[in-house]
């Protein structure tokens, strides 16, 4: 019992003096975005307080919340967000890819494109026949 007690003494003190990232939205480190919308990203750090510091492909944003809402302007990109506190650093990096068109398809199916003239993909096209699917799904295009 003292071997469990001291163990868990010694984890809790780690994390306590080093610092770390509670939580962070989206969970997922590589994440896809719909056009025509804004997708929050935040985290959480220990201990709480401290400056943020954003970059968006290597460049630095004005924002120094914990939060920041990102709006797709096509293909890949990198979120990272750097937290100074009195412990030291956390940086969490997200992989971002700006779907050029997502749209849901049911059992009636469709035809999902891209007509954007601005997008190197206009005139892509997904045609789900009728009777293809037996649920709703998501139909997402976008570049590599």
């Amino acid at each position: 019992m003292k071997r469990i007690t001291l163990f868990a003494a010694v984890t809790f003190l780690t994390l306590v003096l080093s610092g770390c990232i509670l939580s962070k939205s989206p969970n997922a480190t590589d994440v896809t975005t719909p056009p025509d919308t804004t997708t929050t990203f935040s985290i959480t750090v220990f201990p709480f307080g401290g400056t943020y510091a954003w970059t968006l492909d290597g460049t630095t944003l004005t924002n120094t919340a914990n939060t920041y809402q990102y709006t797709p302007t096509g293909g890949e990109h990198t979120l990272t967000v750097t937290a100074t506190h009195l412990l030291g650093t956390d940086t969490q990096t997200w992989n971002i890819l700006d779907a050029e068109v997502t749209a849901p398809v049911d059992a009636a199916g469709a035809t999902v494109a891209v007509t954007d003239t601005d997008s190197p993909l206009v005139g892509t096209e997904v045609e789900i026949p009728a009777g293809a699917l037996e649920s709703t799904i998501t139909i997402t295009i976008s570049q590599p």
